[in-house]
């Protein structure tokens, strides 16, 4: 989910929050026979983040993310409740 949040240096940044797909650092983790920790996921996620900011002007560039533990709070269609997963 991204969203703006308020930071004291740069004024308005955008931010990322993200729910990580298991599965696919399970599978990453056997195919590449490594072992998946938090330093190497938070690795791999912003060097993501860094391929699609290239497209973007300094304005709109993802500048921080957050690692979801867990689900998004979600209305009975399955859409993200912006207003409960947003941080205070």
């Amino acid at each position: 989910m991204v969203y703006a949040e308020q930071n004291i240096k740069h004024g308005e940044i955008i931010k990322v929050q993200i729910n990580v797909d298991a599965e696919a650092f399970i599978e990453l983790s056997e195919k590449e026979n490594i072992e998946i920790n938090e330093k190497v996921i938070s690795d791999i996620i912003s060097k993501e983040i860094q391929k699609v900011n290239k497209g973007f002007a300094s304005f709109k560039r993802v500048q921080d993310f957050i690692i979801r533990d867990k689900e998004f709070e979600k209305t009975t269609s399955q859409k993200i409740k912006r207003c409960a997963n947003v941080p205070e």
